[in-house]
């Protein structure tokens, strides 16, 4: 989507690189295990984001504002009767306090609830996947077909595509991890990435026959060190990491500039 867009605005490209595999293995999981849909940015970064802009009393956020409104209006009405020499005037007064403030609360706790279908970022799947679909099979089928879009996309432009899979620890097939913090919060990625991977992989080789151009590093640390290459028990590398895949990717795009001379 990202790439369709910068060339509809008329940007040139020489080369496309795609990395990915970790985050759309775990991400499209996370999402469709919260009932979100799977190929929207990760939830957990931009729906809390943005569910947290109307919690917070965004002008869109109808519930909020007319219980800023009663709020507010409360405290007027309180600070009128403490000043009243009128006692019934002042019972009045005070009974306004009551329900502005009753009315206050019951918008405040229905705000939630409306934020669901109302908010700047309304996440949650309107028509959800077919019953018994498979997260795994739908995570990388939509892979795929983003990289086979891609690789027109950058072809019609006179760009060269790589797409590459980029290496992850949790990957069981590669080889065994052994956690550099045994009290890491990541056991969730586990499944996910041990899930979808080895489809990644069956379905890169199958771009590759297709003609387009796929370089599998998911294995490129095998004979690395963990902490040489990782710098935490989630997905993230060090310079040493970014280096080795940084030259791969280098040997790639020479190959496949030479190939298309």
């Amino acid at each position: 989507m990202t790439l369709a867009y910068f060339l509809n605005l008329g940007q040139h490209f020489d080369v496309v690189i795609n990395i990915d595999g970790f985050n759309e293995a775990v991400t499209t999981f996370k999402n469709w295990d919260s009932g979100v849909e799977p190929t929207y940015p990760a939830d957990s970064l931009w729906g809390a984001w943005g569910r947290q802009l109307d919690q917070n009393g965004a002008p869109d956020n109808r519930l909020m504002m007319l219980s800023s409104y009663h709020r507010l209006t409360a405290n007027v009405v309180s600070y009128e009767a403490a000043h009243t020499r009128i006692a019934s005037l002042k019972l009045f007064r005070e009974g306004l306090v009551g329900w502005h403030k009753w009315r206050a609360r019951q918008s405040a706790e229905r705000a939630p609830e409306a934020l669901k279908t109302t908010g700047y970022f309304p996440t949650a799947m309107v028509s959800p996947l077919p019953a018994g679909e498979d997260i795994w099979q739908y995570t990388a089928t939509t892979w795929a077909q983003a990289s086979r879009s891609m690789d027109l996309l950058a072809r019609a432009n006179g760009a060269l595509y790589l797409h590459i899979l980029q290496p992850n620890q949790w990957d069981a097939e590669i080889a065994p991890y052994s956690p550099i913090d045994a009290n890491h919060p990541y056991d969730w990625v586990i499944e996910p990435v041990n899930s979808v991977y080895p489809l990644f992989r069956r379905d890169g080789a199958a771009l590759a026959a297709q003609g387009v151009a796929f370089a599998d590093m998911s294995g490129i640390f095998a004979d690395a060190g963990t902490a040489d290459v990782y710098v935490d028990d989630c997905c993230h590398y060090t310079q040493q990491g970014n280096v080795t895949i940084f030259e791969a990717t280098v040997d790639a795009l020479v190959t496949l500039a030479a190939q298309a001379e």
